[in-house]
C-alpha cells in the first residue's frame, strides 16, 4: 500500500510516485480487472490514449474539470480499454464510466496481473511548448503524447487537498495552493508571459508593484 501513495514511495524512497494507485476489486475468469474507471467530477475529455504503446502509462484519459479554479486535470493510466463512445472534446458528468481497470504499459508486456491498479493524479499542464523542448533533449524514444505527456503534467498531493478541504483548513483548491509551504524560489527575468500563467491566472499572487513586469517569481512546493 506503502508505495501506491504519493511522494518518494518508490526504492525505498528514491523514486518520487506521482500519482495514487488504487488495486482492483474485481476480475474476470481470466484474472484480468472488471472495475469501472469513472470520472472523479464533471469535465471534458481533453487527451485519450488508446494505444498501450504509446506512453509509459499505457492507455490512459485525461479529462480537464472546468468548474475548479485552477482547471485541474485528472488522469486515469494503465487502463485495460477505454469506453469506445468517449471522444475528446465530450463533457463527462461525475461518475460516469469512461474506462475499465487494468494494466497496460508501453513495452513488449503488460504490467503482471497481480500489479494491476488504477494510476490516479490531478495534475496541471506544464507547458504549451512541452514537444519543442522534448525533441530537443536527449530521449530514449520520441513524444508521441504532444502536450498530454505524462512528463508534462504536474501532479499535486490529491488526498492531502481533500483532506484539506474536509478539515476545514482551506477552502478552495486556489487556497490550497497559496497555503502550500514554498521549498524552492526561483526568480526569472523576462518580459514575457508564460504560457502557464495564462492558462492558470488563479496561480498569480499579488505584484510588489504596479508598473511594468520585468521578471517573474515561481514558488514551488
Amino acid at each position: 500500500p506503502v508505495s501506491g501513495q504519493f511522494g518518494c514511495t518508490l526504492n525505498d524512497g528514491m523514486l518520487f510516485h506521482d500519482g495514487i494507485d488504487l488495486r482492483p476489486l474485481q476480475w474476470d475468469w481470466m484474472d484480468e480487472p472488471t472495475d469501472p474507471v469513472r470520472s472523479i467530477m464533471p469535465g471534458v475529455v481533453r487527451y485519450i490514449n488508446r494505444d498501450r504503446q504509446m506512453s509509459e502509462w499505457g492507455q490512459y484519459v485525461v479529462i480537464e474539470h472546468h468548474l475548479l479554479d485552477p482547471k485541474l486535470v485528472s488522469v486515469y493510466s494503465h487502463l485495460r480499454s477505454v469506453m469506445s463512445e468517449l471522444k475528446v472534446g465530450a463533457t463527462v458528468e461525475e461518475g460516469q464510466v469512461i474506462a475499465t481497470l487494468g494494466r497496460s504499459r508501453s513495452g513488449v508486456y503488460n504490467l503482471p496481473k497481480a500489479h494491476a491498479h488504477l494510476h490516479f493524479e490531478m495534475a496541471l499542464r506544464l507547458s504549451d511548448s512541452f514537444p519543442q523542448w522534448y525533441a530537443r533533449q536527449e530521449t530514449s524514444g520520441p513524444n508521441q503524447n504532444g502536450i498530454w505527456n505524462p512528463r508534462n503534467l504536474l501532479a499535486i498531493d490529491f488526498l492531502d487537498l481533500v483532506e484539506s478541504l474536509k478539515d476545514g483548513e482551506v477552502d478552495t483548491v486556489q487556497h490550497y495552493f497559496f497555503m502550500e509551504p514554498i521549498a524552492v524560489s526561483l526568480k526569472v527575468q523576462s518580459l514575457k508571459k508564460p504560457d502557464f500563467i495564462r492558462r492558470y491566472p488563479d496561480l498569480i499572487g499579488e505584484s510588489p508593484n504596479q508598473g511594468e513586469i520585468y521578471g517573474w517569481q515561481i514558488n514551488f512546493n
